[in-house]
């Protein structure tokens, strides 16, 4: 079940401009899907308390989306960002973020609808400060270990754990070595942990496979200097796979009894990777393409192995409304699969679903780019008459405007009904008075285009926002 590149793009989050910040930068584990829901996590900076959030949002279908109420008061002292979540046995997902306003990292758990208790690590070694994302990872117990890097010239790369009931001391993982950048880390079913690094000094990219208190040496792994960025998974019987974003290429890295290499797409330009491995072992990658063909701002691909071989990349984006996308993130199973990105506008983090809850979703109803929304939805009939139907006027519309299209031929129109913000209808209703041409797609996969609205009508309780509304597409 996986992204054919026909899915529709799902507001996740909208912001006002320039009020987001860095989103899914650094994107690593934060989409997930515990089995009942799928979650996403990002932070934001307010310009209005200066202060960055973490939000997480949960959706069943991964078309509507809530906020799951992260515990955080703006201006009250948090300051959370950097945040990276994971999934433990029993469906329950763990998180940490970094306050900003202290430079302590944070814990907690969402489980039976709700966040727990919000847990507050160990002062950083020499009151350092976290340079990019905490990375979480749960063991075969359930229980959580970090894996972080702390920035300035002395940064080192740092692991704990909360197996024993408590928040372990931090051991640097190589305290002899000079600074690295954190790049991403797994862990596997024997609960090693796997990690990668890029070497501030030459740029080369660095493993570790190690537990705490017992970490190997660092091991090159790639020396090339084209490489955009890389993230690595392990599958169920421990074998490491690091995926390389190149310049000229997508280059697969993995680990039997030595390492190996191997082109997956001579595609160019590419930036910002992400892989992820499901139970079954089958492989997703996800990246930033640019330019891509047919497009003016860069577009998200995928890669799968689903049916045993690699098949072409899939553009997952497959538009070219908003500027430009960064730091994609995928997750995938035998039943879903779902890329959540954010927009170099900074105010959209967006996502492409193809199934929910082991089935597949139905696509929202659309307008234009503006999504309907829906809360029942009726087909009518196609009329069997070769003259055309008249166009029932708002007040103020004098002229009806409407044509055939040909002698004979029959248009279709479709009805919705549904609620929806009056900023929405109201833009529903210019459209309406202006007898705007669009594309109007349904969730059942079809669509008319062009269409204008035929009929709209509508109720608002008096002193709410919500207008309840019935519309009619009619082809032109």
């Amino acid at each position: 079940m996986v992204l054919n590149g026909t899915e529709q793009r799902v507001d996740i989050w909208t912001d006002e401009p320039y009020m987001l910040a860095n989103a899914t930068w650094y994107g690593h584990r934060k989409l997930i899907h515990n089995g009942s829901s799928w979650f996403a996590c990002f932070d934001r900076y307010g310009d209005d308390d200066y202060q960055y959030q973490t939000v997480v949002m949960k959706s069943m279908d991964g078309i509507v989306w809530e906020d799951t109420g992260f515990p955080f008061m703006p201006g009250a002292g948090g300051s959370f960002a950097y945040p990276n979540m994971a999934v433990d046995g029993e469906g329950r997902v763990h998180l940490v973020a970094n306050d900003n306003s202290n430079n302590r990292i944070k814990y907690c758990v969402y489980e039976n609808g709700a966040w727990g208790q919000v847990e507050t690590l160990p002062q950083l070694p020499g009151n350092g400060y976290v340079d990019a994302d905490i990375l979480l990872l749960i063991d075969s117990g359930d229980k959580p270990h970090v894996v972080f890097a702390t920035g300035g010239s002395s940064g080192k790369v740092y692991y704990s754990n909360k197996v024993s009931g408590a928040w372990s001391a931090y051991e640097a993982v190589q305290p002899s070595a000079p600074r690295h950048y954190l790049d991403s880390a797994a862990i596997d079913n024997n609960n090693d942990i796997h990690i990668t690094m890029v070497s501030m000094s030459d740029f080369n990219i660095y493993y570790a496979k190690g537990k705490a208190g017992s970490w190997p040496a660092w091991e090159m792994v790639f020396n090339g200097s084209d490489c955009n960025g890389s993230d690595i998974a392990v599958d169920s019987t421990g074998k490491p796979y690091i995926i390389l974003a190149r310049g000229t290429e997508m280059t697969l890295l993995s680990k039997g009894g030595s390492w190996s290499s191997e082109q997956i797409s001579s595609v160019q330009n590419n930036t910002h990777p992400s892989i992820h491995i499901s139970g079954s072992d089958k492989i997703y990658i996800a990246w930033v393409q640019s330019p891509a063909a047919g497009y003016n701002n860069q577009q998200i691909y995928l890669l799968h192995n689903e049916s045993g071989a690699w098949a072409e990349p899939v553009n997952a984006s497959h538009d070219d409304t908003l500027g430009g996308w960064a730091y994609p993130v995928v997750y995938a199973d035998d039943t879903r699969c779902g890329i959540m990105a954010m927009n170099y506008d900074y105010t959209h983090i967006c996502g492409w679903f193809t199934a929910g809850g082991g089935g597949n979703i139905e696509k929202p109803d659309k307008w234009g780019d503006l999504i309907l929304n829906i809360t029942q939805y009726n087909r009518d009939e196609i009329p069997q008459l070769s003259a055309e139907y008249s166009l029932i006027p708002l007040i103020g519309v004098t002229a009806a405007q409407s044509r055939l299209l040909s002698a004979g031929r029959l248009r279709e129109r479709r009805s919705v009904t549904g609620w929806a913000v009056k900023a929405d209808f109201d833009s529903l209703e210019e459209d309406y008075e202006a007898f705007a041409k669009n594309k109007v797609q349904f969730h059942d996969g079809t669509a008319i285009n062009p269409a204008i609205i035929e009929e709209l009508s509508a109720t608002r309780q008096k002193g709410t926002g919500i207008v309840f509304y019935e519309i009619t597409f009619l082809e032109v």
